[in-house]
């Protein structure tokens, strides 16, 4: 795992920011390093959650019981639900859950709950969440991309979001399950 704080200072680093954030990590805080550091903090949650929605879940497991109508609301699950990928019984078969927006409607009984999970949101503290198949630079390529596309530096985003890109193709081709939606062109 790697911090939050890793990822940002080296996007900065990729697009000549890091006197400002350096300051800012190494305790010599300013408006400016801050407003900089707090940015690309926002940048990172964005491409963390894309990751995880969009191309490489972050897959949990819980086991529940439902409550006594045969609900398990999201709520009780212990991460953010982005989707669910499958509900099995104490057995381990699979069986069909009716998916409702605030719970999963299914029979009286405990069940083991397979969902891709929404990340936390980071401060520059935080922890990434995901462990493997997703490195710093890849994370740093899409902060610096989501960044420069925020401050209207349309030429460099340009130049990151490719290589966020290609390294996210890569990422995908190696994790089994991964996928990288086509774009569509305009």
């Amino acid at each position: 795992m790697f911090t939050v704080e890793n990822v940002v200072r080296l996007a900065a680093r990729m697009i000549g920011l890091e006197e400002k954030t350096d300051e800012y990590f190494d305790g010599s805080v300013s408006e400016e390093g801050t407003r900089i550091v707090q940015g690309l903090v926002n940048c990172f949650n964005l491409v963390e959650n894309e990751l995880a929605v969009d191309y490489l879940p972050l897959v949990c497991e819980d086991t529940l019981s439902t409550d006594d109508k045969g609900r398990i609301e999201y709520a009780r699950l212990s991460k953010k639900v982005a989707y669910v990928i499958c509900v099995r019984d104490e057995s381990g078969n699979a069986v069909s859950a009716k998916r409702m927006p605030t719970h999963l409607a299914l029979g009286v009984g405990e069940y083991v709950v397979r969902y891709a999970a929404l990340p936390e949101e980071k401060t520059a503290e935080g922890v990434c969440e995901y462990e493997v198949g997703v490195s710093e630079r890849l994370l740093a390529y899409g902060v610096a991309a989501e960044y420069c596309l925020h401050k209207g530096l349309y030429a460099e985003h340009a130049a990151w979001d490719k290589k966020y890109r290609d390294a996210l193709a890569a990422a995908c081709k190696s994790r089994k399950g991964g996928r990288l939606k086509e774009r569509a062109w305009i």
